[in-house]
């Protein structure tokens, strides 16, 4: 039996392109950090969607 802790790592390395796993992890290291800061999980989700999509276009580019 796999702990929970494996079953996340598992997830987080079976994506099929850099780019998902990537996008992945940016959007939970986010939503994790908006839940540092004091804000509950449903906002947090909510700020982080709504930053991933306005950055959508260049997620991983230079600025």
């Amino acid at each position: 039996m796999i702990s929970k802790f494996e079953e996340v790592i598992k997830q987080t390395f079976d994506f099929p392109i850099d780019q998902a796993r990537n996008k992945w992890l940016l959007y939970h290291y986010l939503k994790k950090s908006y839940i540092n800061i004091g804000m509950n999980e449903k906002k947090a989700e909510e700020l982080t969607d709504k930053r991933i999509l306005e950055n959508s276009k260049n997620l991983f580019g230079f600025h």
